[in-house]
């Protein structure tokens, strides 16, 4: 027999799309899947839409239906908790892998050694009405011992989640995802890439669909996520002085976007106390000042403004 694959589905609110969604998980050409979906109390007709596909299909697929919004982080740990196999993946209900995603991820890493126990690759990019955008594009795609590469991006993200494709031992290593946290797929693959390496697979083989509009830019997502970043990073301060810098200037890049986004005066001047002057004395002061003097500069001195973000930009890159 070979090795069992779970694909887990993630469903909320997205009646339109979920059955392609769905459909790209059946029609998978490796042989071993549970397909396991979880919807989180969708107030749409996501459900019967998944119960219509499902009813005539002769592949297992396991429904799990909350009566209550539990969110993202627990609706994969429900997955993990409730269906057992050798492999994962996980798949928004608004995306869909083509036919050979899972034969192609299981062939590769039953190929490579176990110390390898995360794979990941890029997607294809598409609008939010199917049409074919582009593909995603990363200035590096390292394999191997990944954390000090993952903790220098400021500003991207190492792939999409849906590519991720991971051993089961993973979650003995490193526990299920925290539920406390935003930005789960961070906080998740920054504690794997302390316990496994990563191997870069180069196949565009799943489809990302790009959203015209989200929640992220809400001041409430703003609060509660810069909030959630710097959480997720202290947890890996302290190992060694590099990593502890490159996490500083992480922690740095942030607050300066969330400046730029509207964040609250005393929200960042609060979170800036959680940064160290002394391993970036020149950035941390000309953003300190930046965050106390805003307010003035958006209301009557904008070119003082854009020279001192210049400045900061400068100093934080």
């Amino acid at each position: 027999m070979p090795p069992k694959v779970i694909l887990g589905i993630l469903s909320y609110n997205n009646a339109s799309f979920v059955r392609k969604t769905l459909l790209s998980a059946i029609n998978q050409t490796y042989p071993n899947i549970e397909i396991a979906v979880h919807d989180d109390c969708s107030s749409d007709d996501s459900l019967e839409v998944i119960y219509d596909t499902i009813k005539n299909v002769g592949k297992k697929v396991l429904v799990i239906s909350s009566d209550k919004n539990i969110g993202i982080c627990a609706s994969l740990n429900k997955i993990i908790q409730i269906a057992k196999g050798d492999y994962y993946c996980f798949i928004g209900s608004d995306d869909y892998f083509l036919p050979d995603f899972v034969s192609k991820r299981v062939a590769l890493m039953e190929s490579i050694l176990s110390e390898y126990g995360i794979c990941y690759s890029h997607s294809i990019l598409i609008s939010e009405e199917g049409a074919i955008i582009g593909f995603e594009e990363r200035p590096k795609s390292p394999s191997g011992d990944i954390f000090d590469y993952l903790i220098s991006l400021k500003n991207q993200s190492l792939c999409k989640p849906l590519s991720l494709f991971y051993r089961s031992k993973i979650f003995e290593d490193v526990g299920l995802f925290d539920e406390e946290l935003l930005f789960e797929d961070l906080d998740f693959i920054l504690r794997c890439a302390r316990k496994t390496k990563f191997y870069f697979f180069n196949s565009f083989d799943s489809h990302y669909r790009v959203r015209k509009q989200g929640s992220l830019g809400s001041k409430v997502f703003e609060s509660r996520g810069l909030k959630s970043h710097f959480l997720i990073l202290n947890k890996h301060t302290g190992f060694n002085d590099v990593t502890d810098k490159k996490i500083n200037d992480r922690k740095l890049y942030i607050l300066f976007a969330g400046l730029k986004r509207g964040a609250e005066k005393e929200l960042l001047s609060d979170l800036i106390q959680d940064c160290s002057f002394k391993q970036s004395p020149i950035g941390w002061s000309l953003l300190y000042l930046t965050i106390l003097l805003n307010p003035l500069l958006n209301k009557s001195l904008p070119f003082f403004r854009s020279a001192l973000y210049k400045l900061v930009n400068y100093a934080i890159k």
